[in-house]
């Protein structure tokens, strides 16, 4: 049994998840600048879709991080 909660400890990364929702969800709002005809309609899907790539990018390499702190931790406890 206490190798299949360290399996599941080792597969599963919350972080990566939402980072990797948050991406694609701000290039599809960064899609919607082809859409929009006003100035500040694409500034406005620009700014936001910049945000949340942004923020999606860095909370799905944080969770890399994470990831591969656990794991070390992990093999170390063996």
């Amino acid at each position: 049994m206490a190798e299949k909660e360290i399996s599941k400890k080792e597969d599963f990364e919350p972080l990566q998840t939402i980072g990797i929702f948050w991406s694609v969800f701000g290039i599809l709002i960064l899609i919607g600048i082809l859409f929009s005809t006003s100035l500040l309609g694409k500034m406005a899907n620009g700014i936001c879709g910049g945000i949340l790539l942004i923020t999606g990018l860095s909370c799905y390499f944080r969770g890399t991080i994470n990831k591969r702190r656990r794991l070390e931790k992990l093999k170390r406890t063996k």
